[in-house]
């Protein structure tokens, strides 16, 4: 839209030269800008996906003259002022749950060149930077609590790095949240050739809360859910940059007897030319779409110890960040004619905080820990005819870390120390131990480590289940 008003001039009637000659010179500044405007146009259309800008431009060109029956050679000065807004969506890419801007990671290092060739050229032209806000976006996986957070972290990690870069006032950058990511996610389902994608839309578009709507989409297609993780929510997370300036004024000077209107064409801003990215690979640490609903364990080390084991862990708590787990040993073993004996019965519970799950999208059960235990049972141990008899009880803390071995699958290696005490028998086994003779009882405490850990686990996950009984019945998914 351009604006344009006369000043100083009292002149109401325009003489036919005067028309004629200024006519036809404004309609071919009008066709011109209509050729530019065309040119643009056609050029962003050939522009990647990674970067969109926009522009939306007031001009004001104002024409000052002293009278409008000034001498011929009077000079006029033309002030042109142009009040500009750049929008640059510009994709800057985050691994899952990080917020840092990380320049090697999906092709960030030519999209931060990007923007730089953007604010460069408005510093080099002497342009008047109002002001910056920065637009964090989401993928939908996880809460969106969560994900408020995050965006907002990952907008102020884009704000620090432009503050630090170009000595910017923070005051005058602005970070939103820009919301989880559905309408890019909607623009994929639609533009795709998915199997569901008509529910699948539907389930976008009504007006159910985010976090129940992940959860439908995880439920009913669990397979298009998994697809889209992999291949479209990595492009939902990126941050928007809307640019508000004000150019340097233009000062012309120019011999005019008379006001004249003169349209002037702004010059486009360049565009740093669009580097093709690969496809991005999602990372699956995640593992959205499975549905978890207990871990199976059992210790290697009391494997070969020939202690016979089992552990199950269920976790709790609005980000998983606790866990409660119990434990179950069992060697039984008498040979040798009954003068040998390996019986132990152990039982044990242990509550436990991890440490990185405040990270909505953590995997189950894994990364750091800390926890509190406490197990009891009874043993008899023997050897040559002599042997002890009791009964224990013990607390501690432990500590440890797990990690992913593949889909279902973890490592956790952990260590337990403190308090053990057991009243004790003391026997002498007489006639293949048909006969115990007892010798004397007492009480013994030890304080140190208790109990050692390198644990297979097995995420037991709600999908099984669910996809056997659609085989039986024969379900979609």
């Amino acid at each position: 839209m351009h604006a344009f008003s006369v000043f100083g001039s009292s002149t109401n009637v325009v003489s036919d030269t005067l028309a004629a000659t200024v006519v036809p010179a404004v309609e071919t500044s009008i066709a011109a800008s209509e050729s530019t405007q065309l040119s643009e146009t056609q050029s962003s259309e050939t522009q990647s996906s990674d970067i969109y800008s926009s522009e939306t431009q007031t001009t004001a060109t104002t024409i000052n003259t002293a009278d409008s029956q000034s001498a011929p050679g009077t000079e006029a000065t033309i002030i042109s002022d142009t009040v500009q807004t750049q929008s640059m969506n510009v994709d800057i890419r985050f691994p899952i749950n990080k917020s840092q801007i990380i320049p090697g990671f999906d092709g960030n290092a030519a999209r931060l060149d990007s923007l730089s060739a953007m604010i460069d050229s408005l510093i080099s032209g002497n342009a008047d930077i109002k002001s910056i806000t920065l637009s964090g976006y989401a993928s939908p996986e996880g809460r969106l609590e969560y994900n408020k957070r995050l965006s907002t972290a990952r907008a102020n990690s884009l704000k620090k790095y432009i503050a630090e870069k170009y000595h910017f006032n923070e005051d005058s950058i602005t970070t939103v949240f820009g919301g989880e990511n559905w309408d890019d996610l909607r623009t994929y389902v639609e533009n795709s050739d998915l199997k569901y994608k008509n529910q699948v839309l539907r389930i976008i578009d009504s007006n159910v809360h985010p976090d129940k709507k992940l959860a439908m989409l995880k439920a009913k297609y669990p397979s298009t859910y998994r697809y889209l993780f992999r291949n479209a929510f990595g492009k939902l997370r990126y941050t928007s940059v809307l640019l508000n300036y004000t150019p340097a004024p233009v000062v012309v000077a120019e011999p005019e007897p008379a006001p004249v209107i003169v349209e002037s064409t702004p010059e486009p801003e360049p565009v740093a030319e669009a580097v093709p990215e690969p496809e991005p690979v999602a990372e699956d640490d995640c593992d959205e779409g499975m549905r978890p609903i207990l871990a199976v364990k059992n210790n290697l080390l009391y494997d070969a110890a020939l202690a016979p084991n089992l552990e199950v862990e269920r976790w709790f708590g609005k980000n998983r960040q606790w866990s409660v787990m119990a434990e179950w040993q069992a060697p039984w073993y008498v040979w040798h004619h009954n003068s040998r004996a390996y019986e132990i019965l152990n039982v044990g519970v242990e509550g436990r905080y991890w440490l990185n799950a405040h990270d909505r999208c953590h995997r189950w059960l894994t990364g750091a820990f800390v926890g509190a235990f406490v197990m009891s049972g009874k043993y008899d141990i023997e050897w040559a005819s002599k042997g002890y008899q009791g009964e224990y009880l013990a607390t501690g803390v432990s500590a440890g870390f797990a990690h992913r071995l593949g889909r279902r699958w973890n490592m956790e290696y952990s260590l337990g120390v403190g308090y053990f005490n057991t009243k004790f028998r003391r026997y002498h086994g007489m006639f293949h131990d048909r006969h115990l003779i007892w010798q004397y009882n007492g009480n013994s405490w030890y304080a140190g480590p208790l109990k050692a850990k390198v644990s297979l686990v097995y995420l037991l996950d709600m999908n099984l289940f669910k996809k056997n009984k659609n085989k039986r019945k024969g379900g979609a998914e």
